[in-house]
């Protein structure tokens, strides 16, 4: 179903900020190390950047809920772009399932698995929402 260009606007803006903000901290993780004495160590401007994604990803929270009763249940039930929708909301909600995971569990080899999930279902997750964006309605 349509939404409204004010939400929709925002919608795409919190999706924007939060895959921009994911993809630094990955980057900074894992490309620029810095050696702070003891061996490497990630830079300084991962955490900021963590931050700014977590918070970003609480106010898509928001803005998801908001999201999932005026387009993706309406979408469903009039059997629109069921088959695409489903496939772009999929990874949405295993992001948000791992969330918990990465700030409460403490077995180092599960979170470590969380965070990866996380990581990668991310990093892939604007695929499918580009085409279910940019297919023509219908059941595609």
């Amino acid at each position: 179903m349509k939404l409204r260009p004010g939400f929709k606007s925002l919608f795409l803006l919190t999706l924007v900020f939060l895959y921009l903000s994911g993809i630094a901290t990955w980057i900074l993780e894992n490309w620029w190390q810095e050696d702070q004495g003891f061996g490497l160590a990630p830079s300084p401007w991962r955490l900021r950047s963590l931050q700014t994604h977590s918070i970003i990803g609480l106010w898509f929270l928001l803005v998801f809920g908001y999201f999932y009763r005026v387009h993706v249940e309406k979408g469903w039930a009039a059997g629109k772009k069921v088959w695409s929708g489903s496939v772009a909301f999929f990874p949405w909600i295993l992001l948000i399932l791992t969330v918990p995971g990465l700030f409460y569990l403490t077995n180092e080899t599960m979170k470590f698995t969380a965070a990866q999930i996380h990581t990668w279902v991310g990093l892939v997750s604007v695929l499918p929402f580009l085409w279910h964006w940019l297919t023509k309605a219908g059941k595609g």
